[in-house]
């Protein structure tokens, strides 16, 4: 099992230690020669906080870290946690130990995994060691398959203690990213290189590579760009010379990336998808139900092309880089350096009229907020 995860590349592993999952910690800890470093297992002194925990770092590094939680009232205790990774839309592996022979009874269950069905993605209780294996590849696999989510693995005492003999670990398949067709993306293309102004709205993308393909989508379309990396991560980077209005906020071609797009959007599909697979009892949380009152963003409109965007960028590039004529590159450098000259100029405006704000009350006492981030942020 730690194979596995070492296999999966999870660098984290946070826990509140407990019996039910005792075995798997100490083979986290004692494995291999010399003894294993990854995943680091992490003391987490609540089971909501190790969860939190593999929030942020997943929603940082666009990578799943593990969760280990104890029988029915560790995944209780974590399930607030793991609502707010679902409503977010965050991949997390939690692993739930059970102890059904030796331990209290009240912490124990035929089908501990139902306690969280509703706002999981994916659950499984494997019989075998070898069933075992695969859904721990399979766990992985869906929660980082758009919509992300966390996923849960019960795994009995008796399992985690099992010898392995000559058991082969599972040949492991990444998962199947849905991606828009050739034909969408040459549209795209087209519209991208025809248009005079055009620009691109990124939200959150999956992956650090997503966001460095979005940042060769916008420099060789010469596209301004919006961001949502304000209120989110994963997006593109607010420092980068097109991300701004642009000299001309007359834009003729709109495409949205995980975000609004007035002219074309691709948006990966969203938690409604899942929702008559894993709500089982109709339990209608508001923000996977219909209809959403109010409407999130992140729902699909008449322009959207239901894909993951990160998974279709490279092919809107490709076809991009097949149809570029060369008038067309020294158009798109021009536009660039307009766009670039008036982000630049913009920043400049906004930084100066922010700090003017912020030396209200700079020598007062005591300082400002503003004050005291600038000489606290060094450190």
């Amino acid at each position: 099992m730690v194979q596995i995860l070492k296999d999966l590349n999870i660098e984290y592993i946070a826990a509140n230690p407990a019996s039910s999952f005792e075995a798997l910690q100490e083979s986290i800890v004692n494995y291999g020669s010399p003894p294993n470093t990854m995943p680091e297992l992490i003391t987490a002194l609540h089971e909501e906080s190790a969860v939190d925990m593999a929030h942020g770092y997943a929603k940082a590094q666009g990578h799943p870290m593990a969760v280990m939680l104890h029988g029915t009232v560790g995944l209780q205790h974590a399930s607030m946690a793991i609502y707010q990774c679902y409503h977010d839309k965050t991949p997390v592996v939690i692993i739930v130990g059970r102890d059904d022979k030796f331990f209290r009874q009240e912490q124990t269950a035929n089908d501990i995994a139902g306690i969280t069905r509703a706002f999981t993605k994916w659950d499984s209780q494997p019989k075998t060691l070898q069933e075992a294996l695969k859904d721990i590849q399979t766990a992985f696999n869906e929660a980082i398959t758009p919509p992300m989510g966390p996923t849960v693995i019960v795994l009995d005492t008796d399992l985690q203690k099992e010898e392995a003999g000559q058991l082969k670990i599972p040949k492991y398949k990444k998962p199947d990213i849905l991606a828009i067709s050739k034909r969408n993306a040459t549209k795209i293309a087209k519209n991208l290189m025809e248009a005079k102004n055009p620009r691109i709205h990124v939200g959150r993308l999956r992956t650090h590579e997503g966001i460095n393909k979005a940042i060769e989508l916008a420099e060789i379309t010469g596209s301004s760009v919006r961001t949502s990396a304000t209120s989110g991560p994963l997006s593109f980077p607010e420092r980068h010379p097109l991300c701004g209005e642009g000299y001309n906020k007359d834009y003729d071609y709109v495409l949205g990336l995980e975000s609004d797009g007035k002219n074309t959007s691709i948006q990966g599909p969203t938690l409604l998808s899942r929702a008559d697979k894993r709500d089982l009892s109709n339990i209608g949380f508001g923000f996977i139900r219909k209809p959403v009152i109010p409407p999130r963003r992140d729902l699909s409109g008449e322009n959207d092309l239901t894909a993951d965007a990160e998974a279709s960028i490279p092919i809107i590039i490709e076809e991009y880089k097949r149809i570029q004529k060369a008038d067309n590159i020294s158009d798109t450098a021009e536009k660039i350096r307009l766009d670039t000259s008036a982000n630049i100029r913009k920043h400049e405006k906004d930084l100066k009229q922010t700090l003017n704000k912020k030396r209200k009350g700079w020598n007062s006492s005591p300082v400002s907020l503003g004050r005291l981030y600038a000489e606290l942020w060094p450190l």
